[in-house]
């Protein structure tokens, strides 16, 4: 992706011209009507086959994150431990724009094992 479909995803997603302008850096429009979301290239969360260990020991599970440059992604917490007592655990991807210092995405998501 490049900068012209990242200023396409915000306008897709419904951020107005002056934050897209601030985020991004530059000079932003949004064409009307807005594009739609299903036209858009999002970015990918995967998430593996989560899998219950059978040997009784914990399923440790840790995020490993590859940002596009100029943008801050954590996962919080960073590691998801599974065991016989809990089967479903939250996490939240967080990214921001290290130009910026400003959030922009926040979405909590939640992992479950079988």
């Amino acid at each position: 992706m490049n900068l012209d479909d990242d200023i396409f995803y915000f306008c897709a997603s419904g951020y107005n011209d002056t934050a897209i302008t601030v985020l991004t850096g530059k000079p932003t429009e949004c064409s009307s009507p807005l594009p739609s979301v299903l036209d858009v290239n999002y970015p990918a969360i995967t998430i593996p086959n989560l899998q219950r260990r059978s040997d009784g020991h914990d399923s440790v599970y840790r995020a490993v994150v590859e940002a596009p440059e100029g943008v801050k992604i954590a996962v919080e917490p960073e590691t998801l431990v599974f065991n016989n007592s809990t089967k479903k655990l939250g996490f939240s991807p967080v990214s921001a724009s290290l130009a910026l210092s400003q959030v922009v995405c926040a979405c909590p998501l939640v992992a479950c094992l079988p």
